[in-house]
């Protein structure tokens, strides 16, 4: 708990919303297996939605430069995708072949 005290008030709006992108982004790709979503192209529109969604929400109600509220939108994306593919990977290996041997 000390780390976050410790953090400053931009660092804490960064790490705020994008948790908030993180888990808003992620969770339609969590509740699903791969086939179910690549057969529904819908889990990304919603998942997309709410990156801009967050994306918009650092842009209006917050002081951060722009390329910073850039990144933090698309990292914090990024991540909640990385996370369902490494997730998938650990239940079955051959789901994205980034396990080839």
């Amino acid at each position: 708990m000390d780390f976050i005290k410790n953090l400053t008030p931009k660092a804490k709006t960064i790490l705020l919303v994008g948790g908030m992108i993180f888990l808003a982004t992620g969770i339609p790709w969590w509740m699903t297996d791969y086939r179910t979503y690549l057969t529904n192209i819908s889990y990304s529109y919603v998942s997309m939605g709410f990156c801009l969604l967050g994306a918009l929400i650092l842009g209006l109600f917050t002081d951060l430069k722009y390329k910073e509220k850039v990144i933090t939108a698309l990292v914090s994306h990024l991540i909640a995708f990385l996370s369902k593919v490494f997730l998938d990977g650990l239940e079955d290996k051959t789901n994205h072949n980034l396990f080839p041997f």
